[in-house]
């Protein structure tokens, strides 16, 4: 199985959006959890310790920004992958999910770049 059961969160204040990756990413093994809200993300993070982070960043309801700041800020998630995605690419807007620490920054058009990631998960 491709996952190895490594746990991934994905953060997305569209329900319909985080249901279509928990099912993407279920189909390849891995666990899924989804938070749609900052207080819902920051819950979860109290109570698992998610293999990488699945972060859409043009959210309405959350500053991913400031999130990705914020988990970067705290150890045991320094080195977590963290994958930002959009719906549209912005160059100004990646770079600065980039220099926060994001590991990837993807359109869903390319998020089977995602994947890719992700199975390096399965050397950790």
């Amino acid at each position: 199985m491709a996952g190895n059961g490594k746990l991934i969160q994905i953060i997305d204040d569209d329900e319909l959006n985080a249901w279509k990756y928990q099912v993407l990413l279920g189909s390849k093994g891995y666990s899924t959890i989804a938070a749609h809200t900052l207080a819902e993300a920051v819950k979860q993070h109290l109570e698992y310790e998610p293999d990488a982070m699945l972060i859409r960043a043009d959210m309405r309801k959350v500053n991913s920004l400031a999130l990705v700041r914020c988990l970067r800020q705290q150890p045991r998630y320094v080195h977590t992958p963290i994958v930002m995605y959009t719906e549209t690419h912005s160059p100004a807007q990646r770079e600065a999910f980039l220099q926060l620490g994001a590991t990837a920054y993807c359109t869903h058009a390319s998020i089977h770049a995602v994947f890719l990631l992700l199975e390096g998960l399965d050397g950790r």
